[in-house]
Parts: C-alpha cells; sequence; structure tokens
C-alpha cells in the first residue's frame, strides 16, 4: 500500500526554506549559499525557490526579516498603564534574547557589500521596540521621548551585538535595572539639552 504524500501548503514551504537559509548563510556566509543548493536540502525545486524569493539578495532580506519577526513574537506587550514592572520586564526579555539577535545581526555582517541591509534591519528593530518601550513607561510619543527612544534603542541594540555574551548571562534583570536607569535620565534630561539649544 502507497503512502499517502504529505503536501506542504505555500506558506509552510516558504518558512522551510527560510529555516535552512538562515541557517546556512551563518554557516557558510552570503558567497558560499547557492539556491540549488538550498533547493535541495529543502527537497523543492530550485524554481520554486525562484516563485518565492527572485534572487539571493531577496532570500537574504527576508531571512533577516523572517528571524527578526520571530524574536519580536517572544517579547512580552506591556499591558495596563506604565510601570517600572513593565519596563523591568521587558528589558529583560530583550537581554535574554540576546543571543538571537546577534544570529540576525551577524547575518547581515555576513554581506559587507550591502550594509544597507544591516542599517534597514536595527532600524527596524528600533522601530518595534521604541513603541513598546513607550507603552511600558505609560509615555506619550512627543518628540523629546522620540528622541530619547531613538538613542536608547540604538544603544541598547549596540551592546547586544557587541558585549560578550558572557558578561550579561545569568545577569539579566540586572542589566535590565541599569538600562531602565539610563533611560528613565534621558527621558527625564533631554528636554532640558533641548531647551539650552540654539
Amino acid at each position: 500500500m502507497r503512502k499517502p504524500v504529505l503536501r506542504r501548503t505555500h506558506s509552510e514551504r516558504e518558512q522551510q526554506i527560510l529555516e535552512i537559509a538562515a541557517r546556512s548563510f551563518r554557516e557558510r556566509g552570503f558567497e558560499g549559499v547557492s539556491l540549488s543548493d538550498l533547493a535541495r536540502e529543502a527537497g523543492v525545486t530550485r524554481n520554486l525557490v525562484y516563485h518565492y524569493f527572485p534572487n539571493k539578495g531577496a532570500l537574504f532580506e527576508a531571512v533577516l526579516g523572517h528571524q527578526a519577526e520571530r524574536l519580536l513574537e517572544q517579547l512580552p506587550e506591556p499591558e495596563g498603564p506604565g510601570s517600572e514592572e513593565n519596563l523591568l520586564a521587558l528589558l529583560t526579555s530583550v537581554i535574554e534574547l540576546g543571543n538571537g539577535c546577534r544570529d540576525v545581526l551577524r547575518l547581515s555582517f555576513g554581506r559587507p557589500t550591502r550594509k544597507q541591509f544591516l542599517y534597514a534591519h536595527t532600524a527596524w528593530a528600533k522601530e518595534q521596540l521604541e513603541p513598546r518601550l513607550a507603552r511600558a513607561m505609560g509615555l506619550a510619543a512627543d518628540l523629546p521621548s522620540q528622541r530619547a527612544f531613538s538613542a536608547f534603542t540604538g544603544m541598547l541594540l549596540h551592546f547586544l551585538m557587541d558585549a560578550p555574551e558572557e558578561l550579561y548571562r545569568n545577569h539579566e534583570r540586572e542589566w535590565a535595572e541599569y538600562f531602565a536607569r539610563i533611560l528613565r535620565e534621558m527621558i527625564e534630561r533631554l528636554p532640558a539639552i533641548e531647551q539650552k539649544q540654539p
């Protein structure tokens, strides 16, 4: 008796290609990956890969976006009025997910000739994180707050990318408290600093 053929949906196939591509880009770098090899590893035709992604650059961008979205889904969404606990829970989760963030950013560095990929996805991460920080603190998104959040998220992302994991592993809550103090200071001081400027 023949086994029934399990057919994957389009989104399942696309997800499978993205997962295999993410692993391949991490292990072999951008130049070391071919769409033919990816198709073979995914058990699909090369034409199907091209159906979803017109070229390797488009696939690479899709992988970055997919990885970033998966990380974002794991972050808590602040509930209720802004509070210190909401802020600390959010920052602790961001720091705990630091290694996943590193994977996304390392993939970007695998393409030194296309630095805009790194910029685009760092900007995307900032855009997603800033409103969550505002909600966690119960703040309106006025211009001084936006500037403070933008400067803060840039600093936090650089910390996650550059700091050795050993520095914050098992100390995520302490780092969250440290970064929460910095963010509160920035929001407090920024309007006064801006008023002094000519």
